[in-house]
C-alpha cells in the first residue's frame, strides 16, 4: 500500500488511526484476525506527552495540542461524533480558542467535524481583515483549516461539480511543497507531505513533545484503505535525522497508482538502504526491491516469479552485513514462510523455513551477533493459532 517507510534514529510517539477497514473483499489466503474496537460510542481522552493528547472513538483518532496560543486540531473525525469532539477539546482546554485544524486525509472519518470545529474557533490573524493580502475565507471568525493542496481541490469538487462538504469544512490555508511549517504552542510543529493512501496525505510531528501524528498512514487493525483514484499506492521512503531532529522529504521508491502490500527497509554492511515491497501486478503479488546509496537508487529489481501470493516481508542485516528477507507465500494450497539472503547486488534463491501442513503466515525476523538469523510466525499447524 502507498505508505511512508521510515528510518527513525531516535524514539517518537507516534499517533495512528485504529478502525477495521478495508477497500476491497480480502483473499481467501488473507487470515484476519479479531480485533476488539472502541463501541460503546463514546470520545475517549487519552493523554500522550507535553501539550498533546489523542481523542479516540469519534472515527479516525483525533490529536489536539493544547498550550498558551490555544488548541491545534489534527483531524476532525466523522460527521457523527463532532459534538462529543467539542466537549473533549473542553474537557482537554477549558479557555482554549480552537486556532488551527490540520486534515491528514480527505475521507469522511477525518474531516467530518471540519466545518463545526472551524466555526467553534477563531485563527491566528497576521494582518487585518481588509489586507488585500488575505484570502476570504480568513476575515471569517473559525479556525483556520490546513492541508495538502489536493484534498483541497477534492473537497471542494472540480469545476461544474457540486461537492459533498459544505463550504466552510474546505481547506483555506493549503501547502503545496515538501513541508509547512509553524511555531505554535510554544514548539515547531512540522506538517510534511507524506502520499500514503491519497496524494494528500500529511504527517504532523510536534517536535519538542516529539509525537506524530499519522493520521491515515498507519491502521494497526487491519489493512489500510487505498484510495487508488486519489493517487494511492506507492511506497516511499523518508529519514529521520537525530541530529537536526526532522525528517527528509519523501522519495518515491516504487512507481504510482499500484497495489502494493507492506514495505520493509534494511541497511547492508555497504551502507546501501535496501527496499522490498510486495506489489500486485498482472493480478498476482510478488516482491520487488531497490537500493540506495549516496542518493543513488538501483533499477527495481523482481524477486519472486512463482504464480503464488508472495506478501508481507519483513528484513534485516546479520553481522556479516548481508540483508535477510523473510515473507508469506501462497505455495501448494497452503501459506508458508519463505526467505532469501542478499547476494551482492540481488538475493539468493527463495528457501522455505516452515514446513506445516497447515498455514504459516505473518512473519518476524532477527539477526544475531555472530551471524545466525531467527524466523517466528504464526501457524495454524495444532488447529489453533500458535507462533513457532
Amino acid at each position: 500500500m502507498r505508505r511512508a517507510i521510515f528510518v527513525t534514529l531516535s524514539a517518537v510517539a507516534l499517533l495512528a488511526t485504529a478502525r477495521v477497514e478495508t477497500q476491497t473483499a480480502r483473499p481467501a489466503w488473507a487470515w484476519k484476525p479479531a480485533i476488539a474496537g472502541a463501541t460503546d460510542g463514546q470520545v475517549h481522552i487519552l493523554p500522550v506527552r507535553g501539550r498533546i493528547s489523542m481523542l479516540a472513538g469519534a472515527g479516525g483518532n483525533i490529536t489536539i495540542s493544547s498550550g498558551s496560543d490555544g488548541v491545534m486540531v489534527v483531524d476532525t473525525g466523522s460527521t457523527a461524533t463532532v459534538e462529543k469532539v467539542l466537549a473533549a477539546i473542553k474537557t482537554i482546554a477549558p479557555r482554549g480558542v480552537i486556532r488551527y485544524v490540520v486534515n491528514t486525509s480527505e475521507r469522511d472519518q477525518f474531516v467530518g467535524g471540519n466545518e463545526k470545529i472551524a466555526l467553534a474557533g477563531n485563527t491566528i490573524r497576521f494582518r487585518v481583515a481588509t489586507d488585500p493580502r488575505v484570502s476570504d475565507a480568513l476575515t471569517k471568525d473559525r479556525a483556520s483549516i490546513i492541508s495538502f493542496v489536493s484534498i483541497f481541490e477534492r473537497m471542494s469538487a472540480p469545476t461544474g461539480q457540486v461537492s459533498k462538504h459544505p463550504e466552510d469544512a474546505w481547506p483555506d490555508d493549503t501547502y503545496s511543497s515538501a513541508q509547512k511549517k509553524l511555531y505554535f504552542n510554544d514548539e515547531p510543529v512540522l506538517i510534511m507531505h507524506v502520499p500514503a493512501n491519497t496524494d494528500g496525505n500529511s504527517l504532523v510531528h510536534f517536535r519538542l513533545d516529539d509525537v506524530v501524528s499519522a493520521g491515515d498512514l498507519i491502521d494497526m487493525t487491519s489493512f489500510p484503505y487505498i484510495d487508488v483514484k486519489a493517487g494511492g499506492d506507492q511506497v516511499k521512503l523518508m529519514r529521520y535525522s537525530k541530529a537536526r531532529r526532522s525528517w527528509s522529504a519523501s522519495v518515491d521508491v516504487s512507481p504510482s497508482h499500484e497495489d502494493c502490500m507492506r514495505a520493509a527497509v534494511a541497511v547492508d554492511g555497504q551502507g546501501r538502504i535496501w527496499v522490498i515491497w510486495s506489489a500486485n501486478r498482472g493480478g498476482n503479488f510478488d516482491l520487488y526491491a531497490r537500493y540506495e546509496k549516496n542518493g543513488s537508487w538501483s533499477p527495481e529489481m523482481r524477486l519472486t516469479q512463482d504464480p503464488g501470493t508472495d506478501v508481507n516481508p519483513v528484513a534485516a542485516t546479520d553481522s556479516t552485513g548481508r540483508v535477510w528477507v523473510a515473507w508469506q507465500a501462497f505455495r501448494k494450497g497452503n501459506l508458508e514462510i519463505l526467505v532469501m539472503a542478499q547476494s551482492g547486488n540481488s538475493f539468493s534463491p527463495a528457501q522455505p523455513v516452515s514446513f506445516s501442513p497447515a498455514s504459516d503466515w505473518d512473519p518476524s525476523i532477527a539477526a544475531g551477533p555472530k551471524g545466525e538469523i531467527a524466523v517466528a510466525w504464526d501457524t495454524y499447524d495444532k488447529g489453533d493459532y500458535d507462533v513457532y
